[in-house]
């Protein structure tokens, strides 16, 4: 009977042996398509020397620091990682942040019709459903909370993982949030959707207004459609997708990233269930809308779980041990 031979790390796939290396990859291809966006549509900034000056120095310290690591301390690898992917999100904040601009500036195909049309078949009216859950106890302050505080979450669900020792996971969430965030972003700007009932709940009195969407978002997104305006200003960023619900992706992948957790993942999962009640509420979504950006971010999981490498190795000894006929040990 021969035994089980799992391949040594030198013979594994280049990808395999540097994970990095694949999230590195992804990033630098969303600021070419960024770049390439951002000249195809002419878009403008305004204030952006004051924002990119301390951002751009944030990651040459980074990169330093890291360079450093690399060279004097390579087997503190919980440290590397921890700089690694906080110079990623921040490329990629400001990265999404100024292709949903460049997004609206193109010719899109109107569907707010489409949208509210599709709520309808599945039962849902948006004032409705506002109104009740508002008119519930504590529940519009708790959603209120979770939505503004998404962020926040973020970067929570980051330390834990990273505490935790999950850099599968964490590796995982980061790229499930570049492909969920990109295709979002690339939907929204194909596709006019907007949210005219929560927009028109602001002339409504007594009714508690969504935090997430105002008149001044209606306004500028259809400035920016119509020609108008081709600004983006740094000290004003608005959000600008309305459809699928960038919130609701968002929600989903951290909830997943959080799943191996134990009962800390409880916490996490009740916390993203109201981000995506608040979604409706507090952001002004249709149902559609947070339906799409679950669907979007469902996918990215689907696809990056199949294509881990931890999942790669695990089948290759499976095939290997059924061919050898001994059994898989445990990892």
């Amino acid at each position: 009977m021969r035994p089980t031979v799992m391949p040594k790390p030198e013979n594994l796939p280049h990808a395999a042996r540097h994970p990095m290396l694949g999230i590195v990859i992804l990033t630098a291809m969303c600021i070419v398509v960024t770049v390439v966006a951002v000249a195809a549509s002419g878009l403008k900034f305004a204030n952006a020397e004051r924002f990119f000056l301390p951002i751009g120095g944030l990651l040459a310290g980074f990169l330093t620091l890291n360079a450093y690591q690399y060279v004097r301390m390579p087997e503190n690898k919980k440290l590397i990682l921890v700089v690694n992917m906080t110079a990623i999100y921040i490329v990629m904040t400001v990265v999404m942040m100024t292709y949903q601009y460049c997004l609206a500036l193109a010719d899109a195909y109107e569907i707010s019709e489409v949208i509210e049309k599709i709520d309808s078949y599945l039962g849902f009216d948006w004032l409705t459903f506002a109104m009740k859950a508002n008119s519930i106890p504590y529940l519009s302050e708790a959603l209120g909370f979770c939505y503004q505080n998404w962020m926040r979450e973020f970067i929570l669900v980051f330390a834990a993982l990273v505490l935790l020792s999950r850099g599968d996971d964490l590796r995982e969430l980061t790229v499930t949030y570049i492909l969920a965030g990109m295709t979002t972003l690339t939907v929204s700007g194909l596709v006019d959707a907007k949210s005219y009932d929560a927009v028109a709940s602001y002339a409504i009195g007594g009714l508690h207004h969504p935090s997430g969407v105002a008149p001044e978002y209606l306004t500028k997104i259809e400035n920016l459609r119509h020609g108008v305006d081709s600004v983006m200003d740094y000290h004003n960023i608005i959000g600008l997708v309305s459809f699928p619900s960038f919130h609701a992706g968002a929600a989903v992948l951290l909830a997943s990233a959080t799943r191996n957790l134990g009962w800390f993942s409880l916490p996490f999962l009740v916390f993203n269930a109201l981000v995506l009640v608040g979604t409706v509420t507090e952001g002004g979504h249709n149902l559609t809308d947070v339906i799409a950006g679950g669907v979007i971010s469902i996918a990215a999981i689907a696809l990056v779980q199949s294509c881990r490498p931890a999942d790669a190795l695990a089948k290759m000894a499976e095939r290997v041990a059924l061919k050898a006929k001994v059994p898989v040990r445990a990892a």
